[in-house]
């Protein structure tokens, strides 16, 4: 065994385990095939069940709704109760099938069919004396109608003849003819056999009592028309009562007989698919427990081989791969120079030991390789401090820059080129933002101070150019500006004097002719009061005049 590798090991142990539950899965399947097909013919009796279950119900339907039409016939009831009738008669072909192997219930199923097919026929009967009943019911109903005007034509008869006797026996003719129109009325109704006795007892106590009017001959035309009345409601009502007694016979001799023999039907059916039943349950149990054992003991012998091959391979595995470990743990705290020992054989182990080697091997080689990396990280750590006071010294320049103080400069000294040039460039344009800002704010200064004569003069690139030459700009725009106020000034000072000595003039001129208007009204007044005074003397004259 020791040639062989992990893999042929772990191979060999799990061929073995795989063939064990081969052989248990056989045994397994085979054991499920007979339970599926014991399964398989319970399910289809089950089937069995619930198909009868089907007809059952339908059967009752059809006994409840048959019931219904004999107690309260009517067509609503007739076709429910045909419905049921014909679905109890009509078998499906996929559910008769069900029954294919047990020729009892075939047999059944053949009587369940006659039966229900006479019962049919039986029925169809019945609505037909159904249908005779009520023309029987319309007559009745249309005589008792027309024996109203007869009865009231013969009390007429009988009042004009004026006898005393001859009113009297009309008086019982009428009682008589009203009592037999009720009890006919209430035999069909209930169909009572004392009604009917009492009808046929009236019609003869009537036709008697008509022969004896009918002696008068004033009486005998007023008496025919209702004898014949009389005597077609006894002959209706004797219709009835045969009607009567084919319908109950139909019911008693053929519906409860046919029924009867449904029901055997059914119950034999269901006790042939119940014992079928019974007997596939004794054979299922069987069949699981002799499966279920089979498998058991298979699974239980694999187990014990997995178990054991599991123990075996477990036991090399843990010596071989221990020892290794313990190497590399060794290796992992740094100790490269422990002996490996002999390379394995060529197998799994084998070639994870001649890897553990190079490992070694690689791990002197890596620590030659760190006193060279700790060199260079010193160097590193050299070149990390300068840029950090670089970064240090560019810092404090642009805080400054940016709090107004353009003053700072950066004054170290690096070893490096680049971090020279850096520190030359900031300096420089610390100096070039200094000079711009500085002479753009004396030239402002200026001209706030009302001296428009300074300009920016310094050497300037890009965005300074820019500013400077936006400045100088501004400087001129204002002297040009505040020369042209000084001439408009001087020339609004001239118009203004102008203007002062015309509305002196106008004042003047204004104050006359208020004068002038002054004098012009007085000499009005005057007018108006001299016009006054001379119609006053008219006035006067007039009076005197008229005197």
């Amino acid at each position: 065994m020791s040639k062989f590798g992990i893999t042929a090991r772990i191979a060999a142990g799990f061929g073995a385990i795989i063939f064990l539950l081969v052989v248990v899965g056989v045994a397994a399947v085979v054991g499920i095939q007979t339970l599926s097909g014991v399964a398989h013919d319970y399910r289809f009796a089950n089937d069995q069940t619930g198909e009868i279950t089907d007809y059952v119900a339908d059967y009752h339907q059809m006994v409840v709704s048959v019931r219904n039409y004999v107690l309260a016939p009517s067509e609503e009831v007739a076709q429910e109760a045909r419905v049921w009738i014909d679905d109890v008669a009509t078998n499906d072909p996929d559910g008769v099938a069900k029954f294919e192997s047990l020729p009892i219930a075939r047999a059944e199923i053949s009587k369940i069919e006659v039966s229900a097919a006479d019962l049919r026929s039986a029925f169809d009967e019945l609505i037909a004396l159904e249908a005779h009943r009520l023309e029987v019911t319309a007559r009745v109903g249309a005589i008792d109608e027309q024996m109203v005007p007869q009865i009231d034509g013969l009390i007429k008869s009988a009042e004009g003849l004026g006898s005393v006797v001859v009113l009297g026996e009309v008086a019982r003719v009428v009682n008589s003819s009203q009592h037999m129109g009720s009890q006919a009325e209430q035999f069909i109704n209930t169909r009572s056999e004392a009604s009917f006795q009492l009808v046929t007892s009236l019609e003869s106590e009537l036709l008697a009592q008509f022969d004896k009017l009918s002696a008068q001959p004033v009486m005998a035309e007023a008496v025919a028309p209702l004898r014949d009345a009389v005597q077609s409601m006894g002959s209706a009502i004797r219709d009835a009562r045969e009607l009567f007694a084919q319908f109950n016979a139909i019911v008693d001799e053929r519906l409860v007989v046919r029924t009867a023999e449904l029901e055997a039907s059914y119950k034999v059916l269901t006790s042939e698919v119940r014992a079928n039943q019974d007997a596939l349950g004794p054979v299922s149990e069987q069949t699981a427990g002799t499966t279920m054992l089979v498998v058991s003991i298979l699974s239980a012998v694999a187990i014990l081989a997995g178990l054991g091959l599991a123990f075996v391979t477990g036991k090399w595995l843990s010596g071989a791969i221990g020892r290794m470990s313990h190497n590399m743990k060794r290796m992992a705290e740094g100790d490269l120079d422990l002996d490996l020992g002999p390379a394995p054989k060529a197998t799994e182990l084998g070639l994870m030991a001649k890897a553990l080697e190079t490992f070694r091997t690689n791990g002197l080689e890596m620590r030659s390789m760190d006193a060279e990396k700790e060199a260079v990280r010193a160097r590193e750590r050299q070149e990390q401090e300068m840029r950090t006071h670089l970064q240090q010294e560019v810092a404090d320049v642009v805080s400054a820059a940016v709090a107004g103080d353009f003053s700072k400069r950066i004054d170290g000294r690096y070893d490096e080129d680049d971090l020279n040039a850096l520190a030359h460039a900031v300096n420089e344009l610390v100096e070039t933002v200094d000079r711009g800002i500085g002479e753009t704010g004396e030239v402002l200064a200026a001209v706030a101070d009302t001296d428009l004569t300074q300009r920016v003069t310094g050497s300037y690139k890009g965005a300074f150019e820019r500013l400077k030459a936006n400045t100088n700009a501004v400087a001129d725009k204002l002297a040009e500006v505040v020369g042209q106020i000084k001439q408009t000034s001087r020339g609004l000072k001239t118009a203004t004097g102008e203007i002062l000595s015309g509305a002196n003039d106008l004042s003047e001129r204004t104050t006359k002719q208020a004068a002038t208007i002054e004098e012009t009204s007085a000499a009005m007044e005057q007018l108006a009061h001299t016009v006054m005074e001379n119609a006053k003397r008219a006035g006067a004259a007039s009076e005197q005049a008229k005197k």
